[in-house]
């Protein structure tokens, strides 16, 4: 699913490069995927892909430029959905018709289209796209996918305006709603800042510095934190769905029930999904109090475990390197939950 994603990324990228070179439109700063809701009624899912400037839906100067992403491996399933309902309407007689059955589809095609936001999230996060390097890009750079002209979510950003660390630190401490979904926040020194409570859903704090910060109960989902300076830092209660602690130094850090599990989570309206769980791999754990988080299906791979607390912490199938199992002070019920992988280099 991914790889088809990806694809289309691809196509669009190249077809963006030869309207660019022929002058025929400038700097992107938008690429937006919208579910077309006439296609699923159809039976063939299609997203429309649009390519706007730094205008977005206000873009009237570029030359139109489109294409299509073909949502079929994952919509087949809600065309399934509708084949097994048809055969108990008709025992009604009449009393639930075809356009009643249409309505179904269309309300649980909000869920599959935001499964193809977490789908492409992840894919685009996964590696990088030669085709996407070589368009000229805005300073601010998104790709978008929701429905056709209405509501989408940030599945990948760059933005190579430089930030001031204290401007943004006082920024985050307001704690404003709704401002922080999505922001490029790497490399900065954020150190002993409160930013308790606050959605940072996909923020990109990368290489940065929020050593003993408070980020109790926020919204952590699909975060990014690879390489990043956060001892002592308090994690507990936070939605940490997908985030990515690869080569971080959580050394002190708490993650007192945080929820992290993999897969969706029930209870919820949206649903929240996780499709490769939370990456703690490389990360220095040391002292790190991870007591009752739900953390099935996280990778611990070649993380350092000196004095790390797993007490009552839920581990299911979360992925640990066989080299350091000594190290990890786990419970026989916990021991024998995870998966012992060999990492490279072992036998």
């Amino acid at each position: 699913m991914a790889a088809e994603f990806i694809r289309s990324v691809r196509a669009i990228g190249l077809k963006i490069s030869r309207m660019q070179s022929e002058g025929e439109i400038g700097k992107v700063g938008y690429i937006n995927y919208g579910m077309l809701r006439s296609s699923i009624l159809d039976r063939s899912p299609i997203y429309r892909i649009n390519v706007y400037n730094k205008e977005w839906y206000f873009d009237t100067v570029q030359k139109e430029c489109q294409g299509e992403y073909d949502g079929n491996s994952v919509f087949r399933f809600l065309d399934e959905l509708e084949t097994e309902l048809d055969e108990p309407r008709k025992r009604y007689f009449g009393a639930i018709s075809p356009v009643d059955l249409e309505l179904v589809k269309l309300r649980a095609a909000a869920m599959f289209n935001q499964f193809i936001v977490h789908l492409a999230g992840y894919a685009l996060n996964k590696e990088s796209i030669e085709e996407l390097s070589n368009i000229a890009k805005e300073e601010e750079f998104e790709v978008r996918v929701g429905e056709y002209y209405d509501l989408s979510e940030v599945v990948y950003k760059e933005d190579i305006r430089k930030k001031d660390s204290e401007a943004v630190k006082e920024w985050l401490e307001d704690k404003h709603e709704d401002q922080y979904v999505a922001a490029v926040l790497k490399n900065l020194d954020l150190s002993g800042g409160d930013y308790g409570g606050i959605d940072l859903r996909r923020v990109d704090f990368s290489g940065s510095r929020l050593r003993q910060c408070g980020l109790q109960e926020c919204l952590l989902i699909k975060a990014g934190f690879r390489k990043c300076l956060l001892n002592d830092t308090d994690f507990s209660g936070a939605m940490i769905h997908d985030a990515d602690f690869s080569g971080a130094n959580l050394r002190g850090a708490a993650f007192f029930g945080a929820e992290g599990a993999r897969g969706i989570r029930e209870g919820l309206t949206s649903g929240i999904y996780s499709l490769s769980g939370v990456n703690f791999a490389g990360a220095d754990l040391s002292e790190t109090d991870f007591r009752y988080a739900n953390l099935p299906g996280a990778d611990f791979r070649n993380a350092n475990f000196q004095n790390t607390d797993f007490q009552g912490a839920n581990l299911n199938n979360a992925r640990f390197s066989e080299s350091n199992s000594d190290q990890a002070d786990l419970t026989e019920e916990q021991r024998g939950s995870v998966i012992w992988v060999k990492t490279e280099g072992e036998g």
